[in-house]
């Protein structure tokens, strides 16, 4: 890979001598004009280092690392013996000078990283006397190299036909921090930034100065990124110091490994490994500290026949600029552009507590649950989602681990026999960028302890320190919405993207499954009861006496918490084996989904019950236990996959397969919603084995004395 700088100045560090005024330029510009794809810095004479000091400084040492800044791309590395990209390797190489510049000792590397590394260190020799050495980088002096920089996901390839990862330019080392010693023993350090108006060069200036300072991007509106979207337009603010200008670099990087050994080594959600097309925004930060540029993102073809595993992966970067000066690069943003992803907008399909709901607790955590994941930030804004009312606290909200559901805590208590009114304003997010196009809102009740008994004061919850039930709105124990999961296939495409999001389903539905088993098994707790819904029958050693049967109250259960998806899984490919490995994702997640049906079906016992769980209020309203008798604890369900009585067939590379393992991840996804709707309705005693429960199943001030 050959690589190109041009300099353009960003001056860091001050020297080490009184009146010394070292300096130099580094030019990464490719030889002989190719476009990005093509230019590469293994190409003789690409990199260009020129001393300007003007004091007499001789160049010692220059030093080019690839990974504090970084470059353009992660990854990205010194391959000299070929063991990290390709396995044509170079080792920096002086190609020409001008004047007598001759290297002090071969080049050094440092920072090891997949078989090849992130820094490279020249040195030149220098007089100890601070006489003129014999080949020393004198002042005017210039000297030209060239080296060989991969990325590691390329690993193993074949040097020929020339792979498309595989040509690394000067524009790529965009970001890349280089730092130079003089004779002096000052040092000099900046960025590599793009070179205006190419897509294949870098530069640098180094000169003794106050360094400018290295901004900051963000997504506007408080979005996510890394993410994928499917609208090219985006904005992004770039915070940095007040007036100061600046240019933001759009990067469209590609992830191209079709032609490494194994699909690839080492990748990782949102990489890229060869840039596709680049280009520049200038902007001005406002007296507030930020400007907002708009950008237009890109997902251009791919150089046939290489055509990339994954593209539209734009990295975006910025540097501020006073004059010739060019400072720091900032780290980058990273959004994917996928013009395909889906335009369907998020729904509210939960709330808690319910419209109109009234005798809500004060504590209330008030919990929202969108149909499909959020991005969080576009939640979290201020403002996004508002409680008011009389004293309105403040409140933080927390997100479940799949940004689907998320819980406002106040940071104090609700006023009581209040109205308040829960709003989601229209602008929230899914990940893609669907928005919620108009404001949500509901209004509930609190409950009013107003009353002059002076057993109210002590005991709040007893029935006649509380109006009777309401029977405005259905219970949220009764009813939640349908959850929005993806429909059965017709047909389905034979394609690596089409196996990858098969897995991600399949992935999905077991790591629910598996929340759910683990909220089980957590021990039921009181608020995954519904209020009134337990009666007699399902206790065993208990006399009770009071009400009949009650009409179930709300309950707020605990959310499920659902591991986040550990990167993406790895390495998806067009394969028989992945085929399989798809195929018994989704058989693993089907399994465990039916036997956590069969162990609710087959009714939940008091072992299934943290210690003491039952309160009154989750008894018939009314009821009381007013003696007991010792009644042996029933130990707790398990969960127990039942066993396949089927083997497993021949599996096939055809869309045939890929549809048959389709249907069985989205088959067992259905499922394991309806297991995680049927726990968020609440519990009753229709869900417990009768003459399960015991008098330690109560809470203490529940038990008769």
């Amino acid at each position: 890979m050959a690589l190109g700088l041009l300099a353009a100045g960003v001056a860091l560090g001050a020297p080490a001598v009184a009146g010394a005024v070292p300096g130099a330029t580094i030019d990464l510009a490719d030889v002989g004009g190719r476009p990005i794809h093509l230019a590469s810095t293994f190409t003789s004479d690409s990199l260009v280092v020129t001393n300007t000091s003007t004091a007499g400084e001789m160049i010692a040492a220059v030093e080019i690392d690839l990974a504090d800044g970084p470059a353009m791309f992660p990854d990205l590395v010194f391959d000299p013996v070929g063991g990290a990209g390709d396995t044509q390797g170079k080792d920096v190489t002086l190609d020409s000078v001008s004047g007598a510049v001759v290297l002090a000792a071969p080049p050094a590397y440092g920072k090891p990283l997949g078989g090849g590394y992130s820094r490279a260190t020249i040195t030149f020799p220098v007089d100890e006397d601070g006489l003129d050495a014999l080949g020393d980088f004198a002042p005017g002096s210039a000297a030209r190299f060239s080296f060989d920089v991969d990325p590691t996901s390329i690993q193993g390839t074949a040097p020929e036909p020339v792979p498309a990862a595989a040509p690394v330019s000067g524009a790529e080392l965009h970001g890349a921090t280089v730092a130079v010693t003089f004779s002096d023993g000052s040092v000099l350090a900046g960025d590599l930034v793009l070179t205006p108006g190419t897509d294949n060069s870098s530069h640098l200036t180094l000169a003794p100065g106050e360094p400018l300072a290295r901004p900051a991007l963000a997504r506007a509106g408080g979005r996510a990124a890394p993410a994928v979207t499917f609208d090219p337009a985006q904005q992004v603010v770039v915070s940095g110091p007040a007036g100061a200008s600046g240019v933001m670099v759009v990067a469209e990087g590609h992830l191209n490994v079709v032609d490494a050994p194994g699909g690839g080594t080492d990748l990782d959600p949102f990489e890229a490994n060869t840039a596709a097309a680049i280009s520049e925004v200038p902007f001005t930060i406002g007296a507030d500290g930020t400007a907002t540029v708009a950008v237009t993102l890109s997902d251009t073809p791919g150089q046939q026949p290489l055509l990339p595993l994954e593209s539209g992966i734009d990295y975006l970067t910025a540097y501020l600029t006073d004059g010739d000066r060019t400072g720091p690069v900032s780290d980058p943003l990273v959004i994917q552009l996928d013009p395909q992803a889906e335009r369907v907008p998020p729904a509210l399909v939960d709330v808690v507590p319910i419209a109109d709901q009234t005798r809500v607790r004060t504590s209330i955590h008030p919990r929202i649950t969108f149909s499909e994941p959020m991005d969080p930030g576009t939640v979290l804004l201020p403002g996004a989602v508002t409680l008011t009312g009389p004293s309105p606290p403040p409140v933080t909200l927390v997100p479940d681990a799949e940004n689907r559901s998320f819980e406002l805590v106040p940071l104090m208590g609700l006023v009581q026999g209040s109205r308040y009114t829960l709003t989601v304003n229209a602008g929230v997010a899914d990940t893609v960028g669907n928005v919620l196009s108009q404001p949500v809102s509901w209004s509930f009740m609190t409950e009013d302890l107003g009353h002059a008994d002076p057993l109210c004061a002590l005991s709040p919850g007893h029935p006649i320190c509380s109006p009777p039930p309401t029977t405005t709105g259905p219970p949220a124990c009764a009813e939640v919405p349908e959850r929005r999961t993806p429909e059965a296939p017709q047909k389905v495409a034979l394609t690596a993207a089409r196996l990858r999001t098969d897995q991600r389903i399949a992935q999905a539905a077991l790591r629910r499954a598996a929340a759910i088993e683990a909220w089980l098994d957590a021990g039921i707790q009181a608020r995954d009861l519904c209020g009134n819904g337990i009666g007699p029958a399902e206790f065993a050693g208990l006399t009770f006496s009071g009400a009949g049967r009650s009409t179930p109250a709300t309950a707020a259960p605990r959310a499920l918490a659902i591991p986040v998806a550990a990167g993406t899984g790895g390495r998806v490919t067009l394969t028989v084996r992945q085929m399989r490995v798809n195929q018994r994702i989704a058989r693993a997640a089907l399994r465990l989904v039916d036997a956590l049906t069969d162990r609710l079906d087959g009714g939940l016992t008091g072992g299934d019950l943290a210690d003491a769980t039952v309160e009154s209020s989750q008894l018939w309203n009314g009821l009381r236990a007013f003696s007991a008798t010792q009644a042996a604890p029933v130990p707790p369900t398990v969960t127990t996959p039942r066993r396949s009585r089927a083997r497993q067939g021949r599996v096939t590379l055809s869309a045939e397969q890929a549809f048959v393992n389709r249907r069985i991840a989205v088959e067992a996804l259905r499922r394991v919603d309806e297991l995680a709707d049927r726990l968020a309705r609440g519990l009753t005693g229709a869900d417990f084995r009768d003459g399960s429960l015991t008098v330690l199943d109560l809470a203490p001030g529940v038990r008769p004395d």
